[in-house]
């Protein structure tokens, strides 16, 4: 009258053998589930920057995998670590300090701090939209966060892909407030001259 239960004595005897398709579809399945934690592993990995001087790009990269490419602007007396060179300091660094997040696009700041949108800055061109601070971690560079370098947004974005900055590097407003938003304060930043193809080292580690 009522169905009989399968009991430690009686499974033996009820056992049904699994269909070749329903095997091949739990081999799928795991073969997806696993490959959807390699990718969720990946995605949880902090990323790091290449800047390349040559190519006039920056790099942002999780783990092995390139997954941005900005146009920038470094600056146009070259590379160098002396204070007041303008130039670009090369080596490891680190995102100190974001600065700006919020902000509207094209906002401009003048020591860091942003200003009503009627001020009007006449001059050097202004450092605009986001801030993301450097701090060195090589001795040669240990004074970077003292010259205030950092990579930020640029009204003059005709010019990207070429030298023009007074050792910051500039980025596209809209490219900028998508880097703010990829990276955290202790990311790590490397500035070489070589093109970027031809820098095999790899991934700088978050300190």
């Amino acid at each position: 009258m009522f169905a009989k239960l399968a009991t430690p004595t009686n499974i033996k005897k009820s056992k049904t053998i699994m269909p070749s398709y329903l095997n091949r579809l739990f081999a799928i399945a795991c073969l997806a589930l696993l490959a959807g934690c390699s990718s969720l592993s990946s995605l949880q990995q902090p990323v790091d920057i290449v800047v390349s001087l040559q190519d006039q790009a920056l790099y942002v990269r999780r783990g092995a995998d390139l997954i941005k490419t900005y146009a920038v602007s470094t600056s146009r007396y070259g590379a160098g670590e002396t204070l007041d060179s303008g130039k670009t300091p090369r080596g490891l660094h680190y995102i100190a300090e974001k600065i700006g997040e919020g902000v509207r696009i094209g906002t401009v700041f003048i020591d860091r701090k942003p200003l009503p949108e009627e001020v009007k800055v006449i001059g050097t061109p202004p450092v605009t939209t986001r801030i993301l601070w450097l701090t060195g971690s090589e001795w040669h560079n240990r004074n970077t966060k003292s010259r205030y370098i950092y990579l930020h947004g640029s009204p003059e974005e005709s010019l990207l892909g070429t030298p023009a900055s007074a050792g910051c590097v500039r980025l596209r407003s809209t490219d900028v407030v998508e880097l703010f938003d990829l990276v955290n304060e202790g990311t790590p930043v490397l500035i070489v001259e070589d093109p970027y193809l031809q820098f095999l080292g790899p991934p700088p580690l978050v300190g």
